[in-house]
């Protein structure tokens, strides 16, 4: 069954309401209300559900979406700015104008593994763009799912931003109605569905995807740095996340030693039994955590050999960060993104040979390449589509607020944070109001020019 907020959010979209500067304003500090005000209850429910301590919980939930709130309240003012245009000899007199305006009804289908930042990162370009939401969360993860669906209305009216809860089979219900725009995130088999079920309505769809994040360690990077970053990068949130490094490809002549620098890392980081350490996550359900163990165990029986990690707690759904030495890119470990804590490991030498290799995988949200060369990092760049490209780093995409955010191919389409968000969700739409007189008639018939003169005048005509 449809939710009822669904016509109430036509309504006031189509009566002006949200088009108004205070408007908008006056939702993103709603919005940042819930935040605060509603702070421990968020962070338990992220624990609920993920088992996030609270200072990984604020800082890539809570926090992200305060920065991005703070940055749309300084700017939504300039992303629904008109601009001038030239009015053409044709049209004149007139003032001719490129307006910015609400896409309209925003439908947000976000996914488990960040509950709260995905779903409300881009509500709050919705907001500021003058758009209604509907938000229809995870069940995955049932805690945040809750209190999403209790707290929010009591920070905003249903006509405004309005939460649906249920399993697949309401956004099935909700993908058959016509959006303004579709943000999704997710897999790319549901990416999938999503984008033929918006064709029937003509919706435009926003998909964030994800993707085999490959990183790259090459003979000049330094070792025990290159480690502590990517394995930062990897361990947080238990490796669901969809910028995480996801297989590293190490230049032969240091790759021991990255080996031996990752297993030192990681018993800095999470201990000799990092299932006691509280700032380890655990995998959301048991059916996604028998995907990732049965990732692991196809690698380890194709010829994968473990260097660090491999051990595994099904009752608490917890997963060492697993070094896994691949002989061959066709390991099963490497089929699919892994979206866990495990991280195969290739060998390369060749650098053509390498970025042939990084191109025969659909295109990932974030290359990462660990060197001191910049020309090699560009070299790469240039050669291997993503959604960004980060140099001696992982996650950097994210953290601003400023940066759009978005893959490219197999990782989705669509960019929206920062600036991007004007163009994500808004349209532009040109407004011409021309004058009565003089009516320039040289245009009507019966045509009294010859087509050489005609011919002349026109580019005059169209500047």
């Amino acid at each position: 069954m449809l939710p009822s907020a669904l016509p109430l959010q036509r309504e006031v979209l189509h009566s002006g309401k949200t088009r108004p500067l205070a408007a908008r304003l006056a939702a993103l500090k709603n919005l940042r209300r819930f935040l605060t005000k509603e702070e421990e209850a968020i962070l338990q429910a992220l624990h609920d559900d993920l088992g996030k301590p609270a200072i990984e919980a604020f800082a890539a939930e809570i926090g992200m979406v305060l920065g991005e709130i703070d940055y749309a309240l300084e700017n939504a003012g300039r992303w629904m700015a008109s601009e001038s245009a030239p009015t053409p000899w044709a049209s004149w007199p007139a003032r001719t104008e490129i307006r910015r305006e609400p896409r309209g009804n925003v439908l947000i289908l976000s996914p488990w593994n960040y509950p709260l930042f995905l779903s409300l990162a881009p509500a709050v370009g919705a907001l500021a763009c003058g758009n209604t939401v509907m938000l229809k969360p995870s069940e995955s993860a049932p805690a945040t799912e809750r209190l999403l669906a209790t707290a929010l209305p009591r920070y905003f009216p249903p006509e405004l931003f309005a939460v649906a809860t249920g399993d697949a089979s309401v956004a099935k219900e909700l993908l058959a109605e016509p959006w303004g725009l579709i943000v999704f995130t997710g897999g790319t088999s549901t990416g999938k569905a999503v984008m033929a079920q918006a064709a029937s309505t003509l919706s435009p769809v926003l998909l964030e995807l994800g993707g085999q994040n490959p990183t790259v360690i090459a003979a000049d990077a330094d070792p025990m740095v290159s480690a502590r970053r990517i394995l930062w990068g990897k361990g947080f949130n238990a490796g669901q996340t969809c910028l995480a490094p996801d297989h590293l490809w190490v230049h032969a002549s240091i790759k021991d030693r990255f080996l031996e620098c990752a297993a030192s890392v990681l018993g800095d980081f999470y201990g000799a039994n990092p299932f006691m350490n509280p700032e380890f996550g655990r995998l959301i359900n048991d059916r996604h955590f028998g995907k990732v163990k049965s990732m692991l165990d196809a690698g380890i029986a194709a010829g994968a050999r473990i260097v660090h990690g491999g051990r595994s707690d099904a009752a608490s759904r917890k997963m060492e960060v697993t070094l896994l030495d691949c002989p061959a890119e066709a390991n099963p470990a490497l089929a699919e993104e892994n979206f866990g804590p495990i991280l195969p490991v290739l060998t390369w030498e060749d650098p053509d040979r390498l970025a042939r290799s990084l191109r025969s995988r659909p295109a990932p949200l974030g290359l990462y390449v660990f060197t001191r060369n910049r020309a090699f990092f560009e070299r790469l760049a240039a050669s291997v589509p993503s959604g960004a490209a980060v140099q001696n780093g992982v996650f950097s995409q994210i953290l601003s607020p400023e940066l759009p955010f978005g893959g490219v191919g197999g990782s989705g389409f669509g960019r929206y944070r920062g600036d991007a968000n004007a163009s994500a969700f808004s349209v532009t739409r040109p407004v011409i109001r021309r004058g009565l007189i003089p009516d320039i008639t040289v245009q009507n018939p019966p045509m009294r020019l010859g087509l050489g003169v005609f011919k002349r005048l026109m580019p005059w005509m169209l500047r």
